[in-house]
C-alpha cells in the first residue's frame, strides 16, 4: 500500500493477529508452551531467532553479526539433529561463535558475540520465565518491543507505527485490566487468555477520507454512495460471516434480553449489501471458486433475480481472474565452463554418487559439485528418507565393525550381532535424537525388527561361508583419459565381505533397490554420450566400485562381485547382484570384458564429457527429477 501514487484511507481496520508483531508475541508464547523442565523445543527455539526482527538486532554487536551468529547456531543444531536444547549449553559452545567469527569481515571478537547471545536469551527468553499474571506478561512484552524499536530495523517496516502504537494500547488496557493480578496455575491459560484479547483487535489507518482509494467494512459504507466498487472475498461464511452460537443462552432468552440474534445480523449485512450495490453505477464481486468453498448466499441472489427478471439462466456470468506468477527462468538454462569452472572441475573427485547426478541433470552436478552447494538443514516432525537410511548405516558399521578381518561369521559371531542390536540402536538414535519422542521411537522399534530379520536371513543362508573384510572402506584410486588426464576415483564401501573365492561389495539401502539396479548381462557396447547413458543406465553404483576395488586391490575382475541390500524389508533372494548367477544353459558374464572393455571406457566417455569445455552444463529438460530436484528455484522449467 505505501508504493500507491494516490491517496487511500483505509477505515474497515486491520486484524492485530495478522501483523508480524503478534506474529513475534506468538512465537515467543509458543517458545514458552512447548518447554519441557529447563530446555526448549528447536524448532520453536529457531522459528523465534529466525523472525527478522530479531535476527537483524544491532545492539552489543553488528545486525550483519547478528544474523551470522544466529545462522551459524541454526546450522550447529540442526547437524546435531537434537530435538530439545538448553540455552546454557549453547552459550557455552565455543565451536559456533568461532565458526560465526570466521564468517565476519573483521573476525568479530569471540566475546562479544557471546554476549550478544547471552543478552538475547535473558530479554526474550528467560524475561518469559515465571510468568504468571497478565501485568508480568503486558510488562515483559512491552519491554521486549521497545527493545525492538530502539536495536532493530521494525521501525521502518511498513505500516509498524501503527501496528506497535496499537500494541502498546493494548498492553496498557491488559494491565489495567482488573484480573491484571491473578495468577494462573497453568501458564498455557495465561497465554490463550492473551491470544483471545488480541484477536479482538482491529487497527485502523488514518489517511484522506473524501478522495481516493476508499477501503472499508460493509457497514462502513452506509449511507454512503459510490461510482466504482470492488467487493472483495464475497464468499459464504465472510458474507455474511459466521458467528459462533451462544449455548448457553437460548434464542428465546437472547430475544426476551433484548440481545441481538444471529439472524438478525445476518438481516442488517444483507440490507447494507444490496444498498451498496444499487447505489453504485460500477460494481466489481470477488470471490473464490474451489471445491470447499462457495460464493454468498447474497450473490447467488442477486443471480437468481436477474435470471429471473430476463427469464433466461445464466445470464450473469463470472469471469475467472487469474494471476500467474512465475520465479523461473524461462527458456534454456546452461552455464558456460569458463576458466575457473574447469580448474575446479580438474580438483574435484568423481565418486558413484557424482556421476549418477550428472546423468540425472548436468545442471544439478554444477550445483553440488562445482559450487558446492546443499540443501539447508530444516528441523521437520517427520524424517526424510536419506537420515532413516543414514541412521542405518551407522548401525550395521557398529554391529560388523568388531569382525572385520577375523574368521568366518558363525553360529556364536550371529548371536553376538543380535545380542548387540537394540543397544547399538539405542546409542546411535540418542546421540542422533537426543531424547526420543513419537515418531522417533517408532522409527528405532521398527528397525530393530527389520535389522533383526537381516540378520537372521544373512545367518539363515551364509552361517560359517562369509568372513568381513572391512565395514564403511574408502577406496581411492587415480584414471586417466583418452587424452592423458588424470582423474581421482573415489568411493566408500559399506562392507566387504569374503564368499568363497570372491570379495563381494555390501551396498545397504534404506528403500527400494530398484532405482540403483544394474544388469551387466545387457550391457555389451561403450556409451560415448550422456545421453546415450541415460537410457541404458539407472546407476553407476555397482559396477563403478566393481571397477574401483579391482584397481584398488589389482585383483583379478572374475573375483570380484558386487551386492544391493535393503534394509527397509529384508526378504530371503530380495537382493540385486551385479554379476548374477547364468540362467540354465546360460553364459556366465566376461567380468574382465565388462569391466575393461565396455564400462571403463564409458566412464572415462562420461568424464570427459564433465572436462569438455565445449560442453556447458544444462538443463535436463527430459528428466523427471525436477520434482525432486533440492534446487527448484535455480532453473526449474517454468510452469
Amino acid at each position: 500500500m505505501t508504493s500507491l501514487k494516490l491517496d487511500y484511507n483505509i477505515t474497515m481496520g486491520y486484524p492485530a493477529v495478522r501483523t508480524p508483531v503478534y506474529a513475534l508475541l506468538d512465537l515467543f508464547i509458543k517458545l514458552q508452551e512447548s518447554k519441557r523442565g529447563n530446555t526448549y523445543y528447536l524448532p520453536d527455539y529457531l522459528a523465534l531467532l529466525m523472525h527478522p526482527y530479531l535476527k537483524n538486532i544491532r545492539h552489543t554487536i553488528k545486525s550483519t553479526h547478528t544474523r551470522i551468529l544466529i545462522h551459524s547456531i541454526e546450522e550447529s543444531l540442526l547437524a546435531e539433529g537434537k530435538t530439545f536444547i538448553d540455552l546454557s549449553a549453547i552459550e557455552q559452545r565455543q565451536d559456533i561463535f568461532e565458526k560465526a567469527s570466521l564468517m565476519t569481515q573483521r573476525k568479530a571478537p569471540i566475546q562479544d558475540l557471546k554476549d550478544a547471545l547471552t543478552g538475547a536469551h535473558d530479554i526474550f527468553i528467560r524475561k518469559m520465565d515465571g510468568v504468571r499474571t497478565l501485568a508480568q506478561l503486558a510488562a515483559a512484552f512491552e519491554e521486549i518491543l521497545v527493545f525492538l524499536l530502539r536495536h532493530s530495523p521494525a521501525a521502518r517496516y511498513p505500516f509498524s507505527g501503527e501496528f506497535f502504537n496499537s500494541f502498546f494500547l493494548l498492553l496498557d488496557k491488559i494491565k489495567g485490566s482488573l484480573i491484571k493480578d491473578e495468577e494462573f496455575d497453568d501458564p498455557k491459560d495465561l497465554f490463550d487468555l492473551f491470544r483471545h484479547v488480541a484477536k479482538e483487535e482491529h487497527i485502523s489507518f488514518r489517511g484522506i477520507p473524501l478522495k481516493g482509494l476508499q477501503i472499508l467494512g460493509l457497514l462502513e459504507t452506509r449511507a454512503l454512495n459510490f461510482d466504482r466498487v470492488f467487493l472483495l472475498s464475497a464468499n459464504e461464511g465472510i458474507l455474511p460471516a459466521v458467528e459462533s452460537f451462544d449455548s448457553l443462552l437460548p434464542l428465546s432468552l437472547r430475544g426476551a434480553l433484548g440481545m441481538p440474534l444471529h439472524y438478525q445480523n445476518e438481516e442488517i449485512y444483507r440490507y447494507h449489501f444490496h444498498h451498496l450495490i444499487s447505489s453504485a453505477r460500477e460494481v466489481h464481486i470477488f470471490y473464490r471458486q474451489i471445491e470447499k468453498e462457495s460464493r454468498s448466499r447474497f450473490v447467488e441472489r442477486l443471480v437468481w433475480e436477474e435470471e429471473k427478471k430476463r427469464g433466461q439462466l445464466g445470464v450473469l456470468k463470472a469471469m475467472p481472474v487469474e494471476l500467474n506468477v512465475s520465479l523461473y527462468p524461462s527458456g534454456r538454462f546452461e552455464v558456460a565452463k569458463s576458466p575457473e569452472i574447469l580448474h575446479i572441475l580438474q580438483t574435484i573427485d568423481f565418486s558413484a554418487t557424482g556421476l549418477n547426478s550428472y546423468l540425472k541433470c548436468p545442471a544439478q552436478f554444477y550445483f553440488t559439485k562445482v559450487l558446492k552447494l546443499k540443501e539447508k538443514e530444516r528441523m521437520t516432525e517427520e524424517l526424510d528418507v536419506a537420515e532413516i537410511g543414514t541412521i542405518l548405516h551407522k548401525v550395521m558399521e557398529i554391529l560388523y565393525q568388531p569382525f572385520a578381518g577375523k574368521g568366518a561369521l558363525g553360529e556364536q559371531e550371529y548371536a553376538c550381532l543380535e545380542k548387540n542390536l537394540a543397544g547399538v540402536l539405542e546409542k546411535v538414535f540418542m546421540e542422533k535424537f537426543g531424547e526420543l519422542r513419537g515418531e522417533q521411537y517408532l522409527l528405532k522399534e521398527m528397525a530393530l525388527d527389520r535389522l533383526k530379520r537381516y540378520i537372521l536371513l544373512e545367518k539363515e543362508e551364509f552361517v560359517d561361508k562369509i568372513r568381513i573384510i572391512s565395514t564403511e572402506e574408502e577406496l581411492s584410486c587415480s584414471l586417466e583419459l583418452e587424452d592423458g588426464t588424470l582423474v581421482r576415483l573415489n568411493g566408500r564401501a559399506d562392507r566387504i565381505d569374503r564368499l568363497s573365492e570372491t570379495d563381494m561389495i555390501v551396498d545397504y539401502k534404506s528403500g527400494s533397490l530398484d532405482h540403483y539396479s544394474f544388469n551387466a548381462a545387457a550391457f555389451n557396447r561403450v556409451l560415448s554420450s550422456r545421453d546415450e547413458m541415460k537410457e541404458e543406465i539407472k546407476s553407476l553404483q555397482l559396477p563403478f566400485y566393481a571397477l574401483l576395488y579391482q584397481r584398488v586391490r589389482s585383483i583379478l575382475p572374475k573375483k570380484i562381485n558386487c551386492k544391493l541390500i535393503s534394509l527397509r524389508n529384508p526378504r530371503k533372494g530380495d537382493e540385486k547382484l551385479l554379476f548374477n548367477k547364468p540362467k540354465k544353459g546360460g553364459e556366465e558374464t566376461n567380468r574382465e570384458e565388462f569391466l575393461e572393455g565396455y564400462f571403463l571406457p564409458t566412464i572415462k566417455n562420461l568424464i570427459g564429457e564433465i572436462l569438455n569445455p565445449e560442453i556447458p552444463f544444462g538443463r535436463d529438460d527430459k528428466g523427471e527429477g525436477c520434482q525432486y530436484c533440492p534446487f527448484p528455484t535455480f532453473c526449474r522449467k517454468a510452469g
